[in-house]
């Protein structure tokens, strides 16, 4: 069996709230503000333990799609992990513990890779990567900076270890983390991305891009997890974000209005072909875990599909599915399908034809064909009589038209109408559960 615990070089601050063993074997866990974690790579089965320095009677390892027992003994929880998996022990009042478990990979090799070693913070300001290069964190290194692609192709970000958006000069900037501008054939894989100034993953103007397995902790309001803006055939697969803002959200907008990006390019292109499956979510302040908008400034955005994901919570005003079409383009042909949602609290979806502050375009745009299927929400004691639905257009010529429910169930009770979703409904056509 290989067993790979990562360790982290002094300077990156530890948890004093929880201690974590595996196989016997103990764990260097690592803190922000937001949540601790440990980092490892194994390919078998293994045995997990954990300490709480607190007395706390229960503890909930999410998302619970994933069917583990724990098993409690004063302050210690055990579980065994039956393969690589990205997990959350949450209990209530303290910072949550979140695991980051990978298959071992070997680092790639030759011309073009920037390699950052173990055991080591690397201060690197602004990085730049052009052409066929690769950067690669070794898991165990920080690499404290920002990441910065122009119009370049084949670009590799991957490693399983740190990026520290938390410097000085990045914080007063409110600089992207990650920022891919008109770039093409491009990944980012299963880094950890840490303390950012705003958004976490930029993928502007871009086409063919891949964004897989890479574990977020966000904590500023801002912090999206992977924006797609003006972006075309676009996948993100088995990532798990925690953000303080939307955890995805798909958009167009001209950024050369916005000097902190300093983008080159007009990303106000039509976007189509964006898949998200696989992945875990964790929004906070405004946050809407999938969602597309606000800025639609392109004439159309298509075939966006959210597949087999779990919402671990939505904690703020903002909801679990949204459309927020405050521009001009016709949203068209959105599936979620296999979603399981734990918590949420505001609202439970939100389709909206609107004007907000966020929004230039003088003509409104449209939403048709928008498909909810197999969908499991669990209900809380804080749902009832604050949760609602809306689902609303701007005007008779500007509305929100066939939106469908297929087996959508909350508690496990099929939903059949709207009533049974609180939901709101303004200048809509043909809204159908079955």
């Amino acid at each position: 069996m290989s067993l790979i615990a990562y360790s982290y070089p002094d300077g990156f601050p530890r948890s004093t709230l929880y201690r974590v063993w595996v196989n016997g074997q103990a764990l260097d866990v690592a803190s922000t503000e937001v949540g601790d974690f440990v980092s490892l790579a194994f390919d078998e089965p293994v045995e997990v333990e954990v300490e709480i320095n607190r007395a706390h009677p229960e503890a909930v390892l999410r998302p619970v799609s994933r069917g583990i027992v724990t098993a409690m003994t004063g302050n210690r929880w055990r579980w065994t992990m039956p393969g690589p998996l990205n997990l959350c022990l949450e209990s209530h009042g303290l910072r949550p513990l979140f695991f980051y478990a990978s298959s071992p990979t070997e680092p790639p090799t030759g011309p073009g890779v920037k390699h950052y070693r173990a055991g080591q913070i690397h201060e690197v300001g602004e990085l730049t990567l052009g052409d066929g290069e690769t950067l690669y964190i070794e898991g165990g290194a920080v690499v404290r900076g920002r990441v910065r692609v122009t119009g370049a192709n084949n670009v590799r970000l991957a490693g399983h270890g740190i990026l520290d958006g938390g410097y000085p000069q990045q914080v007063s900037e409110r600089r992207r983390l990650i920022l891919f501008d008109n770039c093409e054939h491009c990944r980012v894989e299963d880094l950890i991305l840490v303390r950012p100034a705003t958004w976490m993953v930029t993928l502007g103007g871009s086409r063919d891009m891949l964004v897989r397995g890479v574990r977020e902790l966000g904590e500023c309001g801002g912090s999206d997890g992977v924006d797609i803006v003006g972006a075309q055939r676009v996948r993100v697969e088995n990532c798990f974000l925690r953000n303080g803002d939307d955890c995805v959200a798909v958009k167009a907008i001209d950024f050369r209005e916005t000097p902190q990006v300093r983008a080159t390019t007009d990303w106000r292109q039509n976007v189509e072909d964006v898949e998200v499956r696989g992945c875990v979510f964790l929004g906070y302040q405004g946050a809407t875990t999938m969602e597309i908008g606000f800025e639609t400034r392109c004439d159309l955005i298509h075939r966006v599909r959210f597949v087999d994901c779990d919402v671990l919570g939505v904690h703020g005003h903002g909801s679990v599915f949204g459309i927020h079409n405050g521009d001009h383009a016709t949203v068209s042909d959105v599936l979620w399908e296999n979603i399981r949602v734990e918590h949420h609290y505001d609202k439970l979806l939100e389709f909206r034809v609107l004007v907000s502050r966020w929004n230039k375009d003088t003509e409104r745009g449209h939403i048709r064909r928008v498909r909810l299927k197999n969908i499991r929400v669990a209900r809380s004691i804080y749902n009832p009589g604050y949760t609602v639905s809306l689902i609303g257009g701007w005007d008779a010529n500007h509305p929100v038209e066939d939106v469908a429910f297929e087996d959508f169930q909350i508690d496990g009770r099929p939903v059949t109408n709207g009533d049974e979703l609180d939901l709101f409904t303004r200048q809509t056509r043909r809204i159908t559960f079955r």
